[in-house]
């Protein structure tokens, strides 16, 4: 993704990083919640704000804001590391290094190994 690796200082953004990270991950936490009965060993966390994490029987995905580079950082049990930007034009979260959806990637590593499908369309 072009551009994706420059760091702008946030009074400078064109929308409120705290915002938004706010706002994505409490979509993911209640869309989640509303399939967590479907599911073995499994809960949603809110540890603040901007971290969410939720466990499942074979791991976690966490999701946390980091601050100094504007991004939202999830790392997935099934994926791996991901470091995703917010794309104010289309207004999601994209992946730094290859531009993918994060609401898509969280979807299908969800779907490997857990019952329901979080609804995280608008």
């Amino acid at each position: 993704m072009k551009g994706a690796g420059l760091v702008v200082p946030s009074n400078e953004l064109p929308y409120d990083f705290s915002k938004e990270v706010q706002s994505m991950l409490k979509r993911i936490q209640l869309a989640t919640k509303e399939v967590a009965h479907l599911n073995i060993n499994f809960s949603v966390e809110l540890v603040d704000p901007e971290h969410l994490i939720v466990y499942t029987q074979r791991g976690k995905f966490d999701f946390k804001a980091d601050h100094d580079r504007l991004i939202i950082v999830l790392v997935s049990y099934t994926s791996g590391f991901h470091n995703y930007s917010y794309d104010h034009i289309d207004k999601c979260w994209r992946s730094i290094s290859d531009g993918h959806d994060m609401r898509g990637m969280y979807v299908r590593d969800f779907l490997h190994h857990c019952v329901g499908c979080p609804n995280l369309n608008d």
